[in-house]
């Protein structure tokens, strides 16, 4: 069974506005605070969830620490972006 997370106490947010065409939206970026994992097999894992592109589902990133966990959540969220801004060509900023 895939692991549900909880975004619990945000510690950084960041609101971007996406233009495709004449339609605009806003997509907000969340990242909660890194946890330890109760799964033996991980260390930390770190929420974040990206709201109103239909990803509303809070995913984590795993590292060895927080900061690593931390790091590899940004990263898993450029990806993401960049992902969907293929998919759909328009400008975020």
């Amino acid at each position: 069974m895939k692991q549900q997370y909880k975004l619990g106490t945000v510690i950084a947010e960041r609101e971007l506005s996406l233009k495709v065409g004449r339609k605009k939206q806003t997509v907000l970026i969340r990242i909660g605070k890194p946890k330890i994992s109760n799964d033996p097999k991980m260390d930390w894992y770190c929420p974040f969830q990206i709201s109103k592109i239909g990803l509303d589902t809070i995913k984590a990133a795993h590292g060895i620490d927080s900061i690593q966990a931390l790091l590899l959540a940004m990263k898993m969220i450029e990806a993401i972006l960049v992902h969907f801004q293929r998919l759909n060509p328009g400008k975020l900023t």
